[in-house]
């Protein structure tokens, strides 16, 4: 394991993920908010060059603020594509990241909270005893240097949206046993959305905040009732995230880190 990794494993274990999750908010909140300062904008060309993000790799985005120029990190970071993306498929990946939790709901094992057992379906809110134990359940990590606005997985309508309060853990699946990587998906603040398919099934997304996170912003047109089709841009996260599903189909050749394309097929 990397020095690095050490440092942030423990600095996680013993300094952070302890904190009341009001500390940790307001903490991430002022982070944020520096991150939308012109002098954070010096933070993109070292940031660039520690994830390997080349010019190259860039020029299929533009700033979040549609300036001609990055005004600040946080417009870097929530840089937005310049061609929105274009329907491949009926289900698509909802976001960019890497595959670090999946499984059948009823195969995957519960996770303990303060004493208290709580199965998988737990992360996704009012909806827990909803979930069939036959869902597949996918958890995607997204990286520092991923894309970090999220899309409709499938062609539907928004039939329910839910906000739940919580922690702002570390997320990086990496500082966990992979027994308990989805474990901040159980504690942190997160938003849930529930979409009814075509065939008249729920398909629940949930977005999750972790350390840094200024906010989970959902576009003013994101509402219940709303039918949208699957690559819809629906949000996006102002610094860390993950993203989970609980979906009525099952995803094949997934494995630990696989990384996954936001819009590319999700159902083989």
């Amino acid at each position: 394991m990397k020095l690095s990794t050490q440092l942030h494993k423990l600095s996680a274990k013993t300094i952070w993920n302890p904190l009341p999750g009001g500390m940790q908010k307001v903490i991430s909140e002022i982070w944020s908010r520096l991150y939308t300062t012109k002098m954070s904008s010096l933070l993109i060309a070292p940031f660039c060059t520690k994830y390997a993000i080349g010019a190259d790799m860039l020029l299929d985005y533009k700033p979040s603020s549609d300036d001609i120029n990055y005004s600040s990190f946080q417009d870097f970071f929530t840089r937005r594509l310049k061609i929105p993306l274009s329907k491949s498929s009926s289900y698509v990946w909802p976001v960019q990241g890497y595959v670090c939790d999946f499984g059948k709901v009823g195969d995957l094992n519960p996770v303990k909270i303060k004493g208290e057992i709580h199965p998988v379906p737990y992360i996704f809110g009012n909806a827990e005893n909803r979930i069939p134990e036959n869902y597949f359940f996918v958890n995607i990590f997204l990286h520092n240097h991923n894309y970090h606005r999220f899309h409709s997985p499938i062609d539907g309508t928004i039939i329910n949206i839910e906000y739940v309060k919580g922690q702002l853990t570390f997320l990086r699946p990496w500082l966990y046993k992979k027994s308990l990587v989805s474990l901040p998906a159980f504690k942190n603040e997160r938003i849930i959305i529930e979409i009814e398919d075509t065939s008249g099934r729920s398909w629940f997304i949930t977005f999750i905040g972790g350390m840094g996170v200024g906010k989970i912003k959902l576009h003013e047109n994101v509402q219940v009732g709303r039918i949208i089709e699957s690559s819809d841009e629906i949000g996006l996260f102002l610094l860390g995230s993950t993203c989970c599903l609980a979906i009525p189909e099952a995803i094949e050749n997934l494995h630990y880190m696989k990384k996954v394309q936001v819009g590319e097929k999700l159902i083989s």
